[in-house]
C-alpha cells in the first residue's frame, strides 16, 4: 500500500479538508470583478437585496429586491445567501460585489465537505470520496 492510501485511510477528513483549501485557489482571481458577467441578471438581483438590508435594515420574511416592479419582492427563495453576504459586507468591509462573491465561495466550501461526508458514508470507501470531492472542487465550470 503506498504512504498516501495510508494517509487517506487514516485522515480522510484532513485530505478533503486540504483538497477543499486547494480548490479555493483558483476561484479567487475573479473575486474583485463587476457582477455584470453572462449571468449578471441573477447576481446583481441577489446584491440588490444585500443593498437594500444595508439601506432598509433587515427582514427576511418581507424583504425588496426592486428588479421587477412593485411590490419588490420576490417570494420565491428565502435569502440566506443574501444574509451571509450582508454579515461578510459589514464584518469585512468589503464591497457588496466582493461580499456577494464570498458568501457564494463559503457555501461552495460548506457544500463540497457535506459532500465528501455523503460520499465517504454511502460509498463507504474513502478513495471514491476523495475522488468525488476532487471532481467536484475542480470542475471547470464550478470555478467560473
Amino acid at each position: 500500500m503506498s504512504s498516501f492510501r495510508i494517509f487517506c485511510i487514516k485522515y480522510p477528513h484532513l485530505v478533503a479538508i486540504s483538497i477543499i483549501l486547494f480548490s479555493l485557489f483558483p476561484r479567487f482571481h475573479n473575486l474583485n470583478n463587476p457582477l455584470v458577467e453572462l449571468h449578471g441578471f441573477r447576481q446583481t438581483q441577489t446584491a440588490y437585496t444585500v443593498k437594500m438590508f444595508i439601506d432598509d435594515g433587515l427582514n427576511f420574511f418581507n424583504y425588496k429586491t426592486p428588479v421587477l416592479g412593485r411590490p419588490y419582492t420576490i417570494p420565491f427563495e428565502f435569502p440566506i445567501l443574501q444574509l451571509t453576504a450582508y454579515y461578510f459586507y459589514h464584518t469585512i468591509g468589503c464591497t457588496i460585489d466582493v461580499a456577494c462573491r464570498m458568501a457564494s465561495i463559503f457555501y461552495f466550501v460548506v457544500a463540497a465537505y457535506f459532500l465528501f461526508l455523503l460520499a465517504f458514508k454511502f460509498l463507504r470507501d474513502v478513495n471514491f470520496a476523495i475522488i468525488v470531492l476532487m471532481v467536484f472542487c475542480f470542475l471547470p465550470f464550478n470555478i467560473f
